[in-house]
């Protein structure tokens, strides 16, 4: 029995990203899961990709939008730290022409 129970706990495992489509942070995390899914002896079909709108979290906490346009030495820091984590994992970042956008439709889609 305890082989049962381990067994189906195996089958249980998987991976769960949860991301926010304009998050840059996810945009750089999603291209790498595949690896990190192989590295934990996980199949690709165990890959959970979760959507969440990170919005309503911050609203729930009053804050009305991203801190990062807020406060501009904060923004400044992020597009740099982002540049920086591209540059590690080999690619190149850009910064949209509009930040932030409005995912809800997009998540509304996927759901």
């Amino acid at each position: 029995k305890k082989n049962e129970a381990r067994s189906m706990a195996q089958k249980k495992r998987c991976l769960e990203f949860w991301f926010e489509f304009a998050s840059p942070y996810s945009f750089l995390a999603a291209p790498r899961l595949a690896t990190v899914a192989a590295a934990k002896g996980l199949a690709p079909s165990l890959l959970r990709w979760r959507p969440f709108l990170l919005g309503p979290v911050l609203k729930a906490r009053g804050i009305s939008t991203t801190p990062n346009t807020d406060h501009v030495a904060k923004g400044a820091y992020m597009w740099r730290d982002l540049e920086r984590r591209a540059a590690k994992h080999g690619f190149h970042a850009q910064r949209p022409s509009r930040f932030p956008r409005h995912p809800l439709l997009t998540a509304r889609i996927v759901r």
